[in-house]
């Protein structure tokens, strides 16, 4: 080989090297200003007001509000069907022949209008039914709702007495006082409280997980079924022909207090302690 051709061959291999360079660089200046283009432009967008909007977005807005309803003039003994999804239920003994009901809602998003348009999804509904003989309340949010952040009613009732008193609550804590007449009340997951139940027939208290406390006038004569799956079972009232299953963590308690029992109070707890006091 020719020092001339030898020449020409390295030469070729500076060019071929230099070309290939010169085009990594000019790809490398694209790149370069398509991100800087890319990523200068939102910032440049969100320097103030696309900013704090974020802001906003990202703190989660609550957002409550009160209604009420009344209705006049209920003949006793009149029934109420309670039905509320997530949230407390407070039910007591009114004064009169007037049922009141205050209902608290609450809401949470981001941004605040989200949780104000949640609110306007949530239903309140109280309403009379069968000619006056029937009272039906109705609470919660409708489906499609984002569960995430669950909007919560809680219920403050006033109901006339005697009553048939119906509760099925899903998530909250139910809370009954002074009620004369029928009480029938489930729920899936929330503690049951019942003060001074002055029953007239048989009563019924469901829950799937939450403890269940029920206080009775001490010279009342009712028969008595309770269970817990998981839990103790409580009676403060001396039983006649008392019947105990007491099992590695499931006890049922039955039996009769007093001679002529108005009629049978039932209990059921899978989770959860049940208690039966003297008021």
């Amino acid at each position: 080989m020719s020092e001339e051709t030898s020449t020409k061959r390295n030469r070729t291999i500076w060019i071929v090297v230099i070309v290939v360079a010169l085009m990594l660089l000019c790809v490398c200046a694209v790149l370069a200003i398509a991100g800087a283009t890319m990523f200068t432009r939102p910032i440049e967008r969100l320097s103030t007001e696309g900013i704090m909007e974020r802001v906003e977005r990202a703190q989660v807005a609550e957002v409550t509000v009160q209604r009420e309803e009344t209705i006049q003039d209920l003949e006793t003994p009149v029934r109420v069907t309670i039905s509320n999804r997530v949230g407390e239920v407070h039910v007591m003994a009114a004064d009169g022949d007037d049922l009141y009901v205050e209902a608290t809602i609450k809401a949470w998003d981001s941004p605040r209008y989200s949780a104000e348009e949640t609110i306007d999804r949530v239903t309140f509904d109280v309403y009379e039914a069968r000619d006056g003989s029937d009272v039906v309340i109705e609470a919660g949010a409708e489906q499609g709702i984002n569960w995430n952040r669950t909007p919560v009613v809680d219920l403050t009732i006033h109901v006339p007495q005697p009553c048939r008193l119906e509760v099925k609550v899903d998530v909250g804590e139910v809370t009954l006082s002074d009620i004369e007449g029928v009480v029938d009340v489930t729920t899936n997951v929330g503690a049951l409280s019942v003060e001074n139940l002055m029953m007239v027939d048989d009563c019924s208290l469901r829950t799937d997980v939450g403890e269940v406390s029920v206080s009775l006038p001490d010279e009342i004569s009712f028969a008595l079924d309770a269970s817990s799956n998981v839990g103790e079972v409580d009676c403060e009232f001396s039983l006649r022909n008392e019947r105990a299953e007491r099992q590695v963590v499931r006890e049922r308690v039955r039996g009769d207090v007093g001679d002529d029992p108005v009629g049978e109070l039932t209990i059921r707890v899978q989770t959860g302690a049940v208690r039966v006091e003297r008021y």
